[in-house]
């Protein structure tokens, strides 16, 4: 009689030892697969295949025994089509998550057409840790180094952009400022010819003002001396005029204060 376990097993492909201490399930390890990638290098994936004996009778019938089920059936059919699916991958597309776990997927089905038959279940496939060659490590820091370089020029060409950008701009500023400035003299210079100009017609008007004033004055002056009365304030500037004259000898007996009279004496024209 043979006894199946009616739990969970695992096989775990990879190169580490002892990485689920903690599970209480029968595991199986093999060595990480060696796949060759469709861009021509190779990875070593580790994955790990969940399955159950769903169907003892067909186990037993089909493959055997518990051993003879690991041996005949799980671990030879695993490797071959890790490697188809997982194949079809370019190296870089490895670390496409949502791609990785569709082919996960695709991985598990292919298993299950091939051993549900023989009465084993794959409950989950999971592709876990990716390692790259040698050779694809070295491209791939040779194509991160370029790609460094390429973002330096990229960010390079932007910044001398930027900077032929704000050179064209502080250009124009200060070609914008220069006409400005001069606008701003010309508008001066207009506006102290305004002023000078209304200062000059107001000291002209004021002048103006200022002779008519004194026009006006002499003509009072003169109204003033043609009214009546003005003989005897002609004849006291007159008698002023003398002042300071103690004799004055005439030949006519004549008032000497009369005005007709000093204009003739001293041959004066009115």
């Amino acid at each position: 009689m043979h006894k199946l376990p009616r739990g969970l097993l695992l096989l775990d492909i990879t190169n580490e030892r002892n990485r689920y201490p903690y599970l209480r399930t029968e595991i199986r390890r093999e060595p990480a697969v060696r796949i060759e990638t469709s861009d021509g290098f190779y990875v070593y994936a580790d994955v790990s295949i969940l399955f159950r004996i769903n169907n003892p009778y067909l186990a037993l019938s089909t493959l055997g025994p518990i051993d003879l089920i690991w041996d005949n059936g799980i671990i030879p059919k695993a490797e071959p089509f890790i490697k188809k699916v997982l194949g079809e991958f370019a190296s870089e597309q490895f670390y496409d998550s949502p791609l990785r776990y569709a082919k996960s997927r695709e991985l598990k089905e292919l298993l299950n057409e091939e051993l549900q038959p023989k009465g084993i279940e794959i409950k989950e496939t999971l592709v876990r840790y990716i390692k790259y060659s040698p050779q694809y490590d070295d491209q791939l820091k040779g194509m991160k180094l370029e790609d460094q370089l390429k973002l330096t020029n990229i960010a390079k060409t932007a910044a001398q952009k930027e900077k032929a950008e704000y050179e064209k701009m502080k250009k124009k500023g200060e070609a914008n400022k220069d006409v400005k400035l001069r606008e701003g003299a010309a508008f001066k210079i207009e506006k102290e010819a305004d002023i000078e100009r209304y200062r000059r017609i107001k000291y002209s008007d004021g002048d103006k003002e200022v002779a008519l004033a004194q026009a006006y004055k002499e003509k009072l002056n003169n109204d003033a001396y043609m009214t009546v009365g003005s003989e005897i304030r002609v004849a006291l500037e007159q008698a002023e005029a003398f002042r300071g004259i103690d004799l004055i000898i005439t030949t006519r007996e004549e008032n000497i204060l009369d005005h007709d009279y000093l204009m003739s004496l001293f041959n004066l024209k009115k």
